[in-house]
């Protein structure tokens, strides 16, 4: 993504199709740059459908999810005739000044934002069934907002050390319970009690797991995966900077 281009690759033979060229800056994501947009694109023709933020502030995390149900679907009428299956969907972005928009991707119109701060955030989350994002800033801050409560102060909070938050995903734990699990700059990858546990009265935030061997070395990503079991748990996939991709 340094070049500003994003492109698509086949796995059956490893050509490159189609490359999308728009972006002013590093992409950070599929349809993100640090030239603070999100673009939504037609890669049949490698042409840009919408341009949304045009923030002036990096774009430096973007998650694709449902519209919470308080939010209106858009009419049929207002999208372009070659957008699919966007009427009903949100674009949540995690950007340079702090704060979290969420973008309404039918309308694509802002409808929220958290407030800003002085550090970036460099790490998003979001929980569907409660409606709950997660963040996390370039000094170690993960903090946790509720779509459904107000989004100008976090519902709960905390910071283990100084080292940047490098990814946040929830997944299904062993029980079938969700749980986060956050990754920072440092190699630590640890996985929170389930949300239910914090999320409500109670803002006490207990760690269950700590997952090792990566120590020192930074995790740039993570992914959720199927266990393959019937009883539902997840994976995580890591990406290291030792080259190495790690499952736990």
């Amino acid at each position: 993504g340094a070049d500003f281009q994003v492109k698509i690759w086949s796995v059956l033979n490893g050509s490159n199709p189609v490359t999308l060229k728009g972006h002013t800056s590093a992409i950070t994501g599929t349809a993100s740059s640090r030239d603070g947009t999100v673009k939504l694109w037609n890669c049949g023709t490698s042409s840009t459908i919408a341009t949304m933020g045009d923030y002036q502030f990096p774009v430096n995390k973007m998650i694709l999810t449902k519209l919470p149900s308080q939010y209106e679907p858009a009419s049929i009428e207002i999208l372009d005739p070659m957008e699919v299956d966007t009427a009903d969907k949100l674009v949540i972005v995690a950007l340079g000044d702090g704060s979290v928009r969420g973008i309404h991707l039918g309308t694509k119109k802002e409808i929220f934002s958290t407030p800003t701060s002085d550090v970036a955030l460099t790490a998003v989350a979001y929980d569907e069934e409660t409606n709950t994002i997660f963040t996390g800033n370039a000094n170690g801050l993960v903090q946790v907002f509720s779509i459904n409560k107000s989004l100008q102060e976090p519902h709960v909070k905390w910071k283990r050390n100084g080292h940047a938050i490098t990814a946040l995903v929830t997944k299904l734990s062993g029980n079938g319970e969700s749980v986060l699990c956050v990754s920072t700059a440092d190699g630590s990858v640890y996985q929170t009690a389930p949300l239910s546990s914090f999320l409500g009265d109670n803002n006490t935030i207990r760690v269950e797991a700590e997952y090792t061997g990566s120590e020192l070395e930074p995790v740039y990503d993570m992914k959720v995966m199927p266990s393959g079991q019937e009883s539902g748990y997840q994976r995580i996939a890591c990406a290291v900077r030792d080259g190495k991709i790690k499952i736990y």
